[in-house]
């Protein structure tokens, strides 16, 4: 997805960006710990039994992420959460593999789900948002689930045009809204190249395995918080649990960003004709400034992309 500028900045020659650092996160989570046989999920829809995280990155950007889940239904609302998986990713710098998805029964027969139940959609934000066509999510319809069976499946996504060439960062939230008994998070990154990894409540291993520096962390969560009906959505999350980046400081972001804005916001020719017809004859710097407005606002849709969910904010802070 690219980041769209608005043309009234170009007939006016002028640019305002400003980032802004995440909010600080105020509660703690729980700590990793072991399942327990003798607790009592039987009021649970599902747990997760396995997840597991693995990313492996590369000095160019470039990337790969593999997703291990095991998932055992406990109810019918479990089972109509999970009956189509989905997985969004951007088709102009992603690839995505289903390995397989796959249903244990109780008796241990395996139901495969075929290949033919696999879809690629554009994803929903692209309704409202056109200009972000490169949102795509695969749909899996997962075939033969029901109460007492374990969901199995292995993803991988692959980068393979890093939308920063020479960077890359990475964001994960444990769970903590369902009952998940072994989640694991590894990161294995150049050991020559620098990142910088913000995990406050949750302290990782950290291996040096030949030319790479591995960061590992384990997770249980064996009590689900209940949602409070009364309780206000927060305007700002809380930042998550793990963040990544390879950007040293604001002022390597705002190298790149103004790289990427040079030429977009470069006043040509055509650009200046144009301001120019739009403001002929009008006597003051106000009034040309409302005609400029006036054209652009009524010729030319434009949607923003702000730049809070590209390189990690609070990494850098």
């Amino acid at each position: 997805m690219f980041l769209k500028r608005p043309l009234v900045l170009l007939l006016l020659a002028g640019v305002t960006s400003s980032l802004l650092p995440a909010q600080e996160k105020a509660a703690e989570r729980p700590s990793p710990a072991a399942a327990s046989s003798a607790s009592d999920f039987s009021k649970e829809a599902y747990t997760i039994e396995r997840h597991i995280n693995r990313i492996t990155t590369e000095s160019d950007g470039t990337s790969s992420r593999e997703v291990i889940a095991e998932v055992k239904m406990l109810a019918d609302a479990g089972v109509k959460a999970f009956a189509v998986l989905s997985f969004t990713y951007t088709s102009a710098n992603e690839v995505v593999d289903i390995d397989y998805v796959r249903v244990r029964k109780p008796d241990g027969t395996v139901v495969k789900t075929p290949d033919y139940n696999i879809q690629d959609m554009p994803g929903e934000v692209t309704r409202t948002a056109p200009l972000c066509s490169d949102i795509h999510e695969k749909h899996i319809a997962v075939k033969g689930l029901g109460v007492g069976d374990v969901l199995e499946y292995v993803v991988r996504f692959r980068v393979v045009k890093p939308p920063v060439p020479g960077h890359f960062w990475y964001e994960y939230s444990f769970v903590n809204s369902a009952i998940a008994k072994d989640e694991q998070l590894e990161i294995s990154v150049p050991g020559e190249k620098y990142v910088k990894v913000v995990s406050p409540d949750f302290q990782p291993e950290i291996k040096e395995e030949g030319t790479r520096r591995v960061y590992r962390w384990k997770h249980a969560n064996l009590e689900a918080k209940e949602k409070d009906p009364n309780e206000v959505p927060r305007r700002i999350p809380p930042n998550p649990d793990v963040q990544v980046t390879t950007f040293a400081s604001w002022e390597d972001i705002g190298r790149w960003y103004g790289g990427l804005q040079k030429d977009p916001l470069e006043v040509t020719a055509p650009v200046q004709a144009k301001a120019a017809e739009l403001t002929m004859g009008l006597p003051t710097d106000d009034d040309k400034i409302h005609a400029i407005y006036n054209f652009v606002s009524l010729k030319y849709h434009y949607i923003g992309a702000g730049l809070r969910h590209w390189p990690l904010p609070a990494a850098c802070s």
